[in-house]
């Protein structure tokens, strides 16, 4: 069974969405910085070859505590994806671990990265040489 796992290091707390297909979502609400969300899921069945596309929608208060939340959101689909990922997309035979790294100087943007194992195998992550970005919107 994989999992997907939610790492939080944008330095504020945030509300994290992640739908994978269109079909498995994953949410991890109010997850404080430097925490992590471990989801384990079925993936509804779905194996990384039948991957088709991953919807991360984040809510974050980066203009600092005293103000609303603001949105940010990127749809990626198998063509445009993390690099360098051998085949490694969501799904039953894959752990994967996305890392939520820091905002740009204005905040309109935040990058995420992935790291990725076979599920039920243990041991350390691979990660990705492809970090996207996730945008204001």
């Amino acid at each position: 069974m994989g999992q997907l796992n939610i790492v939080n290091c944008l330095g504020t707390s945030a509300d994290f969405t992640i739908t994978v297909n269109n079909k498995t979502t994953i949410q991890a609400l109010g997850l404080a910085p430097f925490g992590t969300s471990q989801n384990q899921s079925t993936f509804n069945g779905a194996t990384a070859s039948s991957f088709s596309d991953l919807k991360i929608i984040v809510l974050s208060q980066a203009m600092g505590s005293n103000q609303p939340s603001r949105g940010y959101g990127v749809d990626l689909n198998r063509d445009h994806y993390f690099g360098n990922n051998n085949g490694a997309y969501p799904g039953n035979d894959y752990d994967i671990t996305l890392i939520f790294m820091g905002f740009n100087s204005t905040k309109n943007q935040m990058m995420v990265m992935q790291a990725y194992r076979q599920s039920n195998t243990g041991g350390p992550y691979t990660f990705c040489t492809d970090q996207k970005i996730v945008t204001h919107s």
